[in-house]
């Protein structure tokens, strides 16, 4: 990891870049990244996913950026109530064919921070 470097996607040439390679890695490995329980159950009931969207909406609020939008699947309500009790609102839905028999079928959620 010490070769690891993280480039700002500044121009619309690296965006296209990151969400090709982005398309590339969720549709070849989605399975093998993403099961069925995504957070093993010791670290469950702990508000750790909370207290990190605690710091991110901090770290957006420095950057002065105006919002933050997230995707979440429409029957994790665990996950929605979440996002609802920190302000998020859905804003549309989406579904979209993955492949082999999967679909990601999705509320876009997403929250002012200004």
């Amino acid at each position: 990891m010490d070769n690891l470097r993280i480039i700002p996607v500044t121009n619309e040439e690296l965006i296209l870049s990151v969400s090709a390679m982005a398309e590339e890695i969720w549709h070849e490995h989605y399975d093998k990244l993403i099961g069925n329980k995504q957070v093993h159950e010791d670290f469950r009931k702990k508000h750790i996913s909370s207290e990190m969207l605690r710091k991110y909406i901090e770290l957006c609020k420095l950057r002065n950026l105006d919002k933050i939008w997230l995707t979440v699947n429409k029957h994790n309500f665990r996950s929605i109530d979440v996002y609802k009790h920190f302000g998020f609102e859905t804003v549309r839905e989406e579904c979209n064919d993955i492949g082999e028999g999967y679909v990601m079928d999705d509320y876009i959620m997403e929250l002012a921070v200004k």
